[in-house]
């Protein structure tokens, strides 16, 4: 015979149950992916930062050496796939800086040891590599 045991829990509560530890599981699982997608976020982030300061040194160096091709810094900085996610974190300031030495506005003649540059990318440098340095702190980076 079957008896009724009252400290036996009711559907109800076994429901109860249940449903607690399902959105308890679900919430566990919302949490860890939000810090993955804030992990991968800063990573990705990371790598950027990274990217536009290796194109900043490489087209110095292009742009320093004897034997470049006769183009404008800007131009070589167009000419990398990093400048293009750089380039809507710019300043009006650094953009009007960069279309300016590539439209040769304010030319100045530089000889130096090795060869005779125009529009030495000093400014332009100094420029790109305070605003990365800006969008690593904004970014939480540092």
């Amino acid at each position: 015979m079957l008896r009724f045991d009252p400290n036996f829990p009711t559907i109800g509560e076994i429901a109860k149950l249940v449903a607690s530890g399902a959105l308890g599981g679900t919430a566990a699982a919302w949490s860890n992916w939000g810090i993955e997608k804030r992990r991968n976020k800063l990573a990705y982030r990371r790598e950027l930062v990274e990217s536009w300061r290796k194109m900043v040194l490489d087209v110095t160096r292009t742009y320093e050496s004897p034997h470049n091709e006769d183009v404008s810094f800007t131009e070589l900085i167009e000419r990398r796939e990093a400048y293009y996610s750089l380039k809507p974190h710019l300043p009006t300031e650094t953009l009007d800086a960069l279309k300016a030495e590539k439209n040769k506005e304010h030319i100045d003649v530089v000889t130096g040891g090795r060869k005779t540059t125009v529009n030495p990318p000093d400014r332009l440098i100094g420029l790109l590599t305070d605003d990365i340095a800006r969008i690593e702190r904004r970014w939480d980076l540092v």
